[in-house]
């Protein structure tokens, strides 16, 4: 039984006890998790569908849709990339210090 009290990070350390690559799986989940809310958040500001911005981008709904729900397993960076640019908008990207508390 999972303890309701407890965030989803400390069930996940639970389930994965010490194997060597949960830092990184957790690490990727979270940088899918941050670009999907990142291209949401752009798309419902341009006020477009994401079948709309997948035209735009030169896409399919599909990789617009993966995309958002931090599912795809393309080349993240040049999708975002072309995203921006139909978005009229920038990338604006930081590599800052690990805080032991993430």
């Amino acid at each position: 039984m999972i303890d309701q009290g407890k965030d989803a990070v400390q069930v996940l350390k639970e389930f994965a006890g010490d194997h060597p690559d949960f830092e990184r799986f957790y690490q990727e989940a979270r940088i899918n998790s941050i670009v999907a809310q990142i291209v949401y958040d752009a798309r419902m500001d341009a006020g477009v569908t994401q079948v709309e911005l997948a035209s735009l981008a030169g896409t399919s709904p599909q990789v617009i849709s993966q995309l958002e729900d931090a599912d795809y397993e393309g080349d993240t960076f040049y999708m975002i990339q072309k995203i921006a640019t139909v978005l009229n908008r920038r990338i604006d990207m930081r590599l800052v210090p690990i805080d032991s508390n993430d």
